[in-house]
């Protein structure tokens, strides 16, 4: 309720998630060689947080209250898949990435980075539409985020993450029916979760094509799928997710938080979270963001073996930016109130 204090609230809510995103270009800078890495480290992180923080808060889009959140998300998922759409270069030993000394998926996307992705994505497009504010034009935004967040996340050569597009597909494509003012029907559903699978195995069936030794993990499923281990796998990923639960006290708690948060989301007025319904009021497409966030995270969990990381990513990402978007409490008086640009 003071201005000054809620505005700089507001400006650590919008560059909070920012060190995911710089984490995992650490290594540009030889930290290890230092004479304490671990502060090297420490100081590489926050100095790359420093220069997109000016970024973020500095652009021209710091005049609309969901500006600087949109740009920091924007940022996250376009950083995320620019690493990957480039040979993932840069998630070797990064804070981030995959351990030599633990080994692990030294390539593509991970769930836990497809789980920023896809948070951060539908974090920039709840902020882009309180902008865009045609059916039409939010309908071509999350049909162009979603075809470019597909696009990186299951190609052999960039992203290679089978679960991804199964989860990407739907997310997207209800969000774009939900924006564009068609009801949902269960047959839209349907076809949404059928054209991910397809999507899915027809590049699985092409990476399959190439030499045994070029083949990603998308081409070695073929492999298992004509050996009739289709079964066996699938149990196999739902084991891994469930223990990944009950066998870590603290992702436990996550998912509890996430079943909660994922309810409390979708329903602001019967839970009488009066600044989220009065977002809703004020920018009614944030409500079908939610709704494909809560349906895309919880696809997520169901369709990757590490779905309680995923869930954990996602969780992380709107809990920090999810503030930054919100109005004021009614009766302060505070600039930007009510989505104007703030002056």
């Amino acid at each position: 309720r003071r201005p000054r204090l809620a505005a700089v609230g507001r400006a650590l809510a919008a560059i909070g998630p920012l060190p995911l995103a710089v984490a995992l270009f650490a290594s540009l800078v030889p930290w290890w060689r230092a004479e304490h890495p671990t502060l090297a480290l420490t100081g590489v992180i926050w100095a790359g947080c420093a220069l997109l923080s000016v970024l973020v808060l500095a652009g021209p889009w710091r005049h609309h209250r969901l500006g600087p959140a949109g740009a920091a998300a924007a940022l996250i998922a376009l950083l995320i898949l620019g690493e990957s759409a480039t040979g993932s270069r840069f998630q070797l030993s990064s804070p981030l990435g995959a351990q030599p000394i633990s080994g692990g998926r030294f390539y593509g996307l991970s769930n836990h980075l497809f789980g920023m992705v896809l948070a951060a994505a539908l974090m920039a497009l709840l902020c882009l539409f309180a902008v865009v504010r045609t059916p039409r034009a939010r309908t071509v935004w999350a049909v162009v985020i979603g075809a470019l967040v597909a696009i990186v996340c299951v190609a052999p050569s960039m992203g290679a993450d089978f679960g991804s597009m199964l989860a990407t597909i739907p997310t997207f494509g209800l969000l774009a029916l939900l924006v564009s003012g068609v009801r949902p029907r269960p047959w839209h559903v349907v076809a949404l979760g059928a054209g991910g699978a397809a999507a899915v195995l027809a590049v699985s069936f092409l990476d399959w094509l190439r030499p045994a030794e070029d083949r990603t993990h998308l081409g070695r499923f073929i492999d298992e799928l004509l050996s009739g281990e289709l079964i066996s796998v699938v149990v196999r990923k739902l084991a891994q997710n469930v223990a990944m639960t009950t066998g870590y006290p603290a992702l436990a708690v996550v998912m509890g938080v996430a079943v909660l948060a994922s309810v409390a989301i979708l329903m602001p007025r019967h839970l009488r979270l009066r600044r989220l319904a009065a977002l809703d009021a004020e920018h009614p497409a944030s409500y079908p963001v939610r709704i494909a966030l809560v349906a895309g995270a919880w696809i997520g969990y169901a369709v990757n073996d590490t779905g309680p990381v995923l869930i954990a990513a996602m969780l992380g990402i709107w809990l920090c930016h999810l503030p930054a978007v919100l109005p004021a409490p009614s009766g302060t008086g505070a600039p930007g109130r009510t989505g104007a640009p703030a002056r």
